[in-house]
């Protein structure tokens, strides 16, 4: 992976950090109300603690691309009962047909394949399972801001994004705009937020929705397609086990 989400802690930090992760958390949970309180198979690949609050159920296994900053990490998020493990975006540590529901964020977009990236999804996938892939437009502001998670890598149309899910054998069932408003570092203006998610969600979905910031997209396996040729298992190892105190 390229060097993978640098500026995202400081970035969740910060005023605009706050008011992102209130417009990403509602439309997760208005696209999957049940992730956080359901038992069942579930992780979250990528950068996940600005969304891990609150988990009533199982709690998700959590996979982030190997890199150098093992310790910060620790550090921060003693309190939290998840398990962590560094892997290799191609190789997971997971066995065939495992999770039931991936969140995937702060993740794709650092890949240097990402059709491998998301056929190594697939097979970790139940053929019930679903992925909530959340991935920066490239149309949008916030894909040419880099002070922000979503302008440091990758950003990507959404025809790029239905061709990379097909290749994979993933069946798009959803699509969401988020992050409407600019990214501004105006704290009068950010208070906005809330009222243009609202007013873009229900006017601009079919036209000016095409410039929010990210691409939010549930899909599917489609159990026909061929399986993968396997890879060697990636050696991996657990950063943390945290409990609750």
């Amino acid at each position: 992976m390229q060097k993978w989400a640098s500026g995202a802690p400081q970035f969740y930090k910060s005023s605009l950090g706050v008011r992102t992760r209130r417009v990403l958390i509602n439309v997760i949970q208005s696209m999957w109300p049940d992730f956080r309180s359901c038992f069942c198979e579930k992780s979250i690949f990528g950068y996940a603690w600005p969304f891990l609050r609150g988990e009533k159920g199982s709690a998700p296994l959590i996979f982030m691309p190997e890199y150098g900053e093992e310790t910060d990490f620790q550090k921060k998020n003693k309190e939290k009962d998840f398990q962590i493990t560094l892997c290799t975006e191609t190789m997971l540590p997971l066995q065939d047909r495992s999770m039931e529901r991936i969140l995937i964020i702060h993740w794709l977009e650092y890949s240097e394949s990402p059709s491998k990236s998301l056929r190594e999804v697939w097979r970790v996938l139940k053929e019930e399972g679903r992925i909530l892939l959340i991935v920066p437009n490239r149309r949008s502001l916030w894909a040419q801001k880099e002070s922000t998670p979503f302008g440091e890598a990758n950003s990507f149309s959404l025809s790029e994004i239905e061709t990379l899910l097909e290749e994979a054998f993933l069946t798009p069932l959803a699509l969401q705009g988020a992050l409407y408003m600019p990214p501004t570092s105006f704290r009068l203006l950010q208070s906005f937020f809330p009222i243009v998610e609202r007013f873009c969600k229900k006017r601009l979905e079919g036209g000016l929705g095409f410039f929010s910031g990210v691409w939010v997209i549930e899909a599917s396996k489609k159990i026909y397609a061929a399986v993968p040729e396997a890879e060697p298992s990636s050696i991996t190892k657990i950063v943390f086990e945290g409990t609750n105190s």
